[in-house]
């Protein structure tokens, strides 16, 4: 009977587990398709992202395994072979990318298009990411912007911070939590390949909120790129080379002493935003670079329906260029930052996108005059060289088309009839701006500036009481938890890009899984002294990291002071941080420009007027405080001239990197790695096949050579000392054994002796217990 128990409770136990496994939706997500989305009803999302080298007016034959690409170009909106018989009539091609309508060079595809699918999945979801990197010259690694990664720190996609890159033709199995919800991104973190096409979306659908909107991120969701005729990498060593770029020399031409180089362009305050020449800008992959008329590129339409409110998002993914994000006809609800949900701030006119933010607003679909509007991203550049403000802009766009369902969708030649209604600006009514870089635009623009301190979220419960970081009314100088940082060109030699003088350097492995001694590498960690980098660090450059401890109210000061300050976009991995406040510098009240740094904020003594050790003003008291509902970020702007107060409870262990999300400023030396807890990180998972790989420096003697090319192990010593050892092993073998005889032989005889003694002391004990009892 006992058996026949036992057997219902196994049948039941195997159902009642059968009933709670996870559900995996392995989401189709082929090349060309623009969204992949999960089902929500899932438990676990699956994704295979493809990495790849492509090039721009080509298409390529879709059969497994091959690599042929045909040239095609766009005429009159005609996409045209440039074969006299079009090979893709009879074969299966790619759709093909065109990107600005001029600029014919090599990408990096995911999935075989640029930008990479936007990845959707719904709240609480377990992620997985298959990453095959098909590229023949480059490693890679795909960082999640805005995951937390908690518990999982080395599925932050970091290349030689949080991982190895991943090697070509090698994959990599990214899997975590889809936490927090909202709109994030993915991208490389491997060398300049995110400017290259290695990024796309990510939105983590709320599964709990009422919406009184179209919320279709596979349609509305969308990326700004600032775009190049070379690819980023070139452009990069011409930057911190410091060659300089020559206006109107064709790209592979040497240029001459007659040739005007480019001078770096300003933004409305006076500080430099445009290191690189502007070329092109692209929405969703799409554009138009100005030496292109309309009729010869393609743009993204975006199609919506008179009377419906829809969910726009938008992901800054420029190399370098901020954009102001524009609807022709309407005005904006704004309603996320980087994921969380705020108090709807409405109507506005523009929303300032820097690299690496996410900004969401709904549109109403309100417009009966004409049936297409332009969408238009502008960069913040201005020419000051006019006089007096209101300075002109140099029109730098990327643009996009709102189009009204009911008439066709407008064709390529049909681009240049759209009239272009910017909304008036005036006095009266001035237009309201999201996000500048600075306090406010001078006021003969008459625009009215709103920052992300103002904002509050929607609602307390986005800030769980475990995140929720004590409240100070002041900071004592000294503090542990309060720690400065200023982002500058204070890097020494040639002023590079450097956070409190110091100019980072990637470690030739990842620290989180390989530890942080850098011993034999010839690299060293920087300076943690406040005098530290006065005179400049170790060669210049060095590994920037620092420690922070377990549980603690952690604040940040972000400051651009220093010798050349500028705005700058920071974005600090692992968390979610509460913004406390922004404070400007001086400006000029008849020009606009920036005049002074802000004054809070000593720099120290530094001789050179380096911005090496900021730390709070003597006789300032900062009054800051923080609640359930003040904004959370991953990515701020630090204002030139000015600083920023970030706090966060340092409840996430890892390495994780806060850097310039400037793609020249980062990899010039703009970036640090912060070890959180290091005791508590749990370690990666060594259970899988090959294990949580390794990677790092190689190094061996000429000895060594010399036996390998000898035809002997590289580790193996000489002939004679091989022939040494084989006798001292010998040797040491028979002693061995000699010395366990021996050992034996001893415990033997040493037993035997005790058993003697014993009979002994008992035959003599015998013989006396007689005697003592003989009769007398």
């Amino acid at each position: 009977m006992w058996r026949f128990h036992l057997l219902c409770c196994c049948i039941f136990l195997s159902t009642f587990a059968a009933a709670q496994q996870e559900t995996t939706d392995d989401v189709l997500c082929e090349e060309g398709m623009p969204a992949c989305k999960c089902d929500e009803s899932a438990d676990v999302c699956q994704f295979s992202l493809v990495i790849s080298a492509r090039y721009t007016f080509s298409r390529y034959q879709l059969t497994e395994n091959s690599t042929q690409g045909f040239v095609y170009n766009i005429i009159n909106g005609e996409i045209q072979s440039l074969a006299a018989v079009d090979p893709c009539e009879s074969i299966e091609c790619s759709e093909g990318s065109f990107v600005d309508g001029k600029s014919y060079r090599p990408f990096i595809a995911v999935n075989g298009q640029i930008p990479g699918p936007t990845l959707i999945v719904s709240q609480d979801q377990t992620v997985i990411v298959n990453v095959q990197n098909n590229l023949l010259d480059e490693a890679i690694s795909v960082h999640w912007h805005g995951m937390f990664q908690r518990n999982t720190p080395w599925m932050d996609g970091v290349g030689l911070v949080t991982q190895c890159p991943i090697g070509v033709g090698a994959s990599f199995r990214y899997i975590f939590k889809a936490e927090p919800t909202g709109t994030f991104w993915y991208h490389s973190h491997s060398n300049t390949q995110r400017t290259d096409g290695l990024f796309g979306g990510l939105v983590i659908m709320e599964t709990n909120i009422e919406r009184d909107y179209i919320d279709e991120p596979e349609k509305y969701t969308f990326t700004l790129l600032d775009f190049h005729e070379q690819n980023s990498l070139e452009l990069f060593d011409i930057f911190n080379a410091g060659l300089g770029f020559f206006e109107n020399v064709p790209i592979g031409e040497v240029p001459t002493r007659q040739d005007a180089l480019y001078q770096a362009t300003v933004s409305y305050d006076n500080t430099e935003v445009g290191p690189l020449p502007y070329e092109s800008g692209l929405i969703n992959g799409r554009g138009r670079h100005p030496d292109v008329p309309f009729e010869n590129t393609l743009l993204h339409v975006v199609e919506v329906e008179e009377g419906e409110r829809y969910r726009f998002r938008f992901i800054g993914g420029t190399m370098v260029f901020a954009y102001m994000v524009s609807v022709d006809g309407h005005r904006l609800s704004l309603i996320a930052g980087d994921g969380f949900l705020i108090e709807p701030i409405e109507p506005v006119d523009f929303i300032i996108v820097h690299a690496g933010e996410r900004y969401e607003f709904v549109i109403e679909a309100n417009q009966t005059e004409q049936s297409d509007y332009w969408i238009r991203a502008e960069t913040l550049e201005a020419n000051l060289s006019v006089g007096l403000p209101p300075y002109p802009s140099p029109n730098h766009l990327a643009q996009a088309i709102l189009h009204y369902s009911g008439s066709d969708i407008p064709t390529p030649p049909e681009y240049a009839n759209i009239p272009s209604i910017p909304r008036e600006c005036t006095q009266s009514d001035p237009c309201i701006v999201i996000n500048c870089p600075f306090e406010y635009f001078h006021v003969s623009y008459n625009l009215s500036c709103i920052n992300v301190a103002e904002f509050r979220l929607a609602e307390p419960e986005q800030t769980p009481l475990e995140e929720l970081p004590s409240q100070f009314s002041s900071f004592e100088r000294g503090i542990e938890q309060t720690l400065f940082f200023n982002f500058g060109f204070d890097g020494e030699p040639d002023s590079q890009s450097s956070i409190n003088g110091r100019v980072h350097v990637l470690p030739p492995f990842p620290m989180l899984t390989q530890g942080d001694d850098l011993s034999g590498t010839g690299l060293e960690l920087c300076p943690v002294s406040p005098n530290g980098c006065e005179n400049g660090c170790p060669d210049g450059s060095c590994v920037h990291l620092i420690r922070i401890p377990f549980e603690r109210s952690i604040t940040f000061v972000l400051s651009s002071l220093g010798r050349f300050p500028g705005a700058h976009p920071i974005h600090f991995h692992g968390h979610s941080f509460h913004i406390l406040g922004i404070r400007y510098g001086e400006y000029n009240d008849t020009t606009g420009a920036l005049q002074r740094c802000n004054t809070d904020i000593t720099c120290g003594n530094d001789p050179n007027s380096r911005c090496t050790s900021p730390t709070w003003s003597d006789g300032f008291t900062p009054n800051f405080t923080v609640d359930a509902r003040t904004m959370r970020k991953d990515t701020v702007i630090v204002p030139a001239g000015g600083y920023v107060v970030i706090q966060f409870v340092s409840n996430n262990p890892g390495y994780w990197f806060m850097h310039c999300h400037i793609e020249v400023h980062q990899f010039n030396g703009m970036a640090l790695i912060v070890s959180e807890a290091a005791s508590e990180i749990r370690p990666p998972p060594d259970g899988t096949p090959n294990g949580f790989y390794e990677c790092g420096d190689f190094d061996w003697t000429l000895d060594m050579f010399n036996r390998a090319v000898s035809g002997r192990s590289p580790n193996d010593d000489d002939l004679f000392c091989r022939c040494i050892d084989d006798v001292e092993l010998a040797v040491a073998i028979a002693f061995s054994i000699i010395g366990f005889i021996v050992v034996v032989a001893v415990s033997i005889a040493i037993g035997m002796l005790i058993c003697y003694c014993c009979y002994k002391k008992r035959g003599n004990f015998t013989d006396r217990e007689e005697f003592e009892m003989a009769p007398k």
